[in-house]
């Protein structure tokens, strides 16, 4: 918010047209920052998400002028985060890595590697801080990794293109009672079984690498580390399912309008980008509770 009344203030429209990308913002208030809770990694991106109420509309823009000048990390200030919001800023957390991770890249991306360790180093951060809310450690391990993981530095040298977050965008836009993170979570699923097995390369590299799942069948394994996701997300309170947030069947076409902007565009590059029919199908597969065949 402070980003966008920083870029609004010299803008004579409404500032939500950046987010609509009707115009480039080209001047802003400095802003600065005080964190309070590790998820979004505003802090150091150049990232500006704003919910329209009215519309249900979601959306986010991405200028380097909107970076905060400083960022000021106390752990302690995190101490009375509570554990639901906690597991949902870990979802949110690591999927800023990984969306830049599932992005195209060479054998030899030491972003891909910082990318699965900064996750590596949330998912045991986390464990800690869900059972021990008041651990310094744990808290400022999560509180850095937040910051770092949408600064930019686990997509260096590679494209930086998203398709998980524009799919929650559209879910907690349409529904605001959805905390970001729990909608991150459940979007992740429904991509990940919709993608695995025709893509499993990324997704088996991410199940050996966070898992420690072994095996020579590139698509079993990448199935595993889908299953393994949820298990993890499961462990720390999280939700895995539309339906748990009380999202019907009936809801998935205005969402896929929402993310498609009414079928006219498509998001996502890697593995492959996504249509406004790719995208129904998707959410339905994050719809109901439990295993889904791949």
């Amino acid at each position: 918010m402070a980003k966008s009344i920083g870029v609004g203030v010299f803008y004579d429209g409404d500032a939500f047209d950046f987010n609509l990308h009707k115009t480039k913002p080209t001047k802003t208030l400095p802003v600065g920052v005080i964190l309070t809770i590790s998820a979004s990694g505003s802090e150091c991106s150049n990232s500006c998400v704003i919910s329209d109420v009215a519309t249900g509309r979601k959306s986010g823009f991405n200028e380097d002028l909107v970076r905060p000048l400083f960022a000021i990390e106390d752990p302690e200030l995190t101490y009375s985060v509570n554990a639901y919001q906690t597991a949902a800023g870990i979802a949110d957390i690591m999927m800023h890595s990984l969306e830049r991770f599932f992005n195209e890249s060479g054998p030899y991306q030491l972003s891909d590697q910082w990318a699965l360790s900064l996750c590596q180093n949330v998912m045991e951060a986390g464990r800690v801080a869900m059972a021990n809310p008041r651990d310094y450690e744990a808290r400022a391990a999560l509180m850095i990794a937040s910051s770092m993981s949408h600064d930019g530095h686990t997509g260096f040298g590679k494209a930086q293109v998203f398709v998980v977050h524009p799919l929650e965008h559209a879910l907690s836009g349409l529904f605001p009672q959805i905390t970001h993170g729990a909608g991150i979570a459940v979007c992740y699923l429904g991509w990940a079984r919709y993608l695995a097995k025709k893509y499993p390369a990324k997704f088996a590299s991410l199940a050996r690498t966070l898992f420690k799942i072994v095996g020579d069948d590139e698509i079993k394994v990448a199935i595993m580390g889908v299953e393994a996701m949820e298990d993890f997300y499961l462990s720390i309170g999280l939700p895995t399912s539309l339906e748990e947030f009380g999202v019907t069947k009936s809801d998935l076409p205005k969402l896929a309008s929402l993310v498609s902007g009414n079928g006219t565009h498509v998001i996502g590059c890697c593995p492959q980008s996504l249509d406004k029919q790719d995208v129904e199908a998707v959410y339905a597969l994050c719809l109901t509770k439990g295993r889904v065949a791949l």
